[in-house]
């Protein structure tokens, strides 16, 4: 999502924690529950206001976002969800009126409350495991980065611009390692912005976005620049393999031409699908 992405941990975490208070506080108490979830609202709204401010107001890389629906906006999306039910679901039963004209008050709808109970303790689960893995793809790029040996690619996407790459090539995967390897510090050269996802063997994933200039060569950041994060040049030297050629003349192909087009790297061959949903409307 870009440069200081990591900051984004917080209000995701908050988002999540006040939208599955809100939701079981809304079998007990309504009024808890909704201003629980106008807080889950208030964070959600500045959370999209942070990632255009940190990509330069550019509206088209958070629809891009939004409809890409990584883990990030998961928890947006199931987070206001969950909060719109706290507000508005019939959680409790209603009140009852008893003979003397006085009321009591509805109880929680203890199936429902159930129910609740096991899919929180499923989605939990899933996302604590999605932040150990995005943990681990971070602190394997930082090694990558650092001239670490041992730390190999499984596969690598790139996202945007009406088009996605997938490689799977060991022979491009090795070479993408080793130009992280000796990447160039000095490089600030800014260009086409494209999604950058990693997947290591052994567990860790990362993604980041990378700005790539007309040689082929992109940079990404690895930490917040205003924070001590440093400017990372990947440059694409030659000699390459030819499947690196491809990728390149891929990414930097007029979007009105490959709208939509999707290029699968594998060992010893390409293929190309097409995706309508790459389409801008």
């Amino acid at each position: 999502m870009g440069a200081g992405a990591e900051l984004l941990v917080i209000p995701i975490g908050a988002m999540g924690f006040f939208s599955i208070v809100a939701f079981f506080a809304a079998f007990f108490d309504r009024t808890v529950a909704r201003i629980c979830a106008g807080l889950v609202f208030v964070i959600i709204a500045l959370f999209l206001l942070v990632i255009l401010q940190g990509n330069r107001w550019n509206f088209s890389w958070l629809l891009f976002l939004l409809v890409e629906a990584s883990f990030p906006f998961v928890v947006l999306y199931s987070s206001a969800f969950l909060s719109l039910l706290a507000i508005f679901a019939p959680l409790r039963h209603t009140d009852k009126l008893l003979p003397d004209g006085s009321s009591m008050a509805g109880g929680p709808r203890w199936v429902i409350f159930a129910i609740a109970c096991c899919a929180t303790t499923v989605l939990a689960s899933y996302g604590i495991g999605q932040l150990i893995e995005s943990h681990r793809g971070e602190q394997k790029t930082i090694a990558l980065l650092s001239g670490e040996p041992n730390i190999r690619l499984k596969r690598l996407q790139i996202d945007y611009q009406q088009r996605r790459l997938v490689c799977g090539d060991p022979e491009v995967l090795r070479y993408i390692e080793e130009r992280f390897r000796k990447y160039d510090p000095d490089r600030r050269e800014l260009g086409f912005t494209y999604l950058l996802s990693l997947s290591y063997e052994g567990g860790g994933a990362e993604s980041f976005s990378t700005y790539w200039s007309d040689s082929g060569d992109f940079s990404l950041f690895v930490g917040d620049p205003g924070d001590g994060g440093k400017c990372h040049g990947i440059l694409l030297t030659r000699p390459r393999p030819k499947a690196v050629d491809e990728l390149v003349q891929f990414l930097l192909e007029d979007h009105q031409k490959i709208a939509g087009t999707v290029l699968i790297l594998e060992a010893g061959r390409s293929r190309v699908e097409h995706d309508e949903k790459l389409i801008a409307k």
